[in-house]
């Protein structure tokens, strides 16, 4: 009679087990999204996503022609993902003889900047002139700011991360300072040039704690020759340095049209020699 009672309880007890089980499981298909879009690794600030929603994000790149590796190296487009991009499966086609899934992803609209966009901004095609929101950009990125999710975030470390600021210019131009953490070494402010220079041509660099200004549209193209070593550059900083402290020209920019008058007095700043400088104030 006693085994009898304990089997029939074992099998009561496991009844419930497989019910909360089930019931969990509910639970967290319903926000598998809402938790992915919210947590995020400490240690790559990466989103973490579900299993089935890494699938779709891997077909999701692959559509984009953008590796994993190299596009979430400094950016977490998994968030980006999770946040701004819904699948639709659109049909059909056999892989290795078995029927799979075909997906269109559909972007919200406005949340990317491209030369061509289509009306709901649909990804249906190799895309490499997309420009993506500043909200993902890792603590890594070169211009990684106080727009990014992660700017005040811990590491896994416990290391808090702080971006620079963005300040807008005119219609096209924007100024960007970094926090000192990101430019406290001449490499870090070499590299820092090289990427303006590369990337953000458009854009000025100013120094955090200096004010000067680091690159403007309009320097001269060897204000960072690849051939001048870390040491030299250090030098040459410090002479530019120097030469914007003794300058009588202290311009005041915010905001101004890139294309007035008020570019040729900024471009007429004294000193700072082949490789620029300028102050600002404000």
């Amino acid at each position: 009679m006693l085994n009898e009672f304990y089997t029939n309880q074992i099998k009561n007890l496991s009844a419930e087990l497989l019910l909360l089980k089930e019931q969990y499981n509910k639970l967290v298909n319903l926000n598998e999204e809402e938790t992915s879009a919210r947590e995020y690794d400490p240690r790559t600030f990466d989103t973490v996503l579900a299993p089935h929603e890494e699938q779709l994000f891997s077909k999701f790149m692959a559509h984009m022609g953008r590796s994993i590796g190299a596009s979430t190296h400094d950016y977490d487009m998994r968030g980006f993902y999770a946040d701004h991009v819904t699948p639709e499966e659109v049909g059909t086609e056999t892989v290795e003889g078995e029927e799979v899934p075909v997906y269109k992803f559909n972007i919200t609209p406005g949340v990317l900047k491209s030369k061509e966009q289509t009306p709901r901004q649909m990804v249906d095609q190799t895309t490499t002139s997309i420009q993506f929101p500043e909200t993902y950009k890792k603590p890594n990125h070169p211009t990684f700011s106080t727009k990014s999710k992660y700017h005040g975030q811990k590491d896994h470390t416990g290391k808090i991360h702080l971006g620079g600021e963005w300040k807008e210019l005119g219609d096209k131009n924007w100024s960007f300072t970094p926090h000192p953490n990101q430019i406290n070494t001449p490499q870090e402010e070499s590299r820092l040039i090289s990427y303006f220079r590369e990337v953000q041509p458009s854009n000025v660099l100013v120094h955090p704690t200096s004010n000067q200004v680091l690159h403007h549209p309009n320097f001269i193209s060897n204000e960072k020759d690849e051939s001048i070593g870390i040491e030299d550059y250090a030098q040459m900083r410090g002479e530019r340095l120097k030469s914007i402290a003794s300058s009588e020209d202290l311009i005041n920019i915010g905001p101004i049209d890139m294309d007035s008058l008020a570019l040729q007095k900024f471009l007429g700043v004294k000193g700072g020699g082949a490789v620029g400088g300028g102050k600002l104030f404000g």
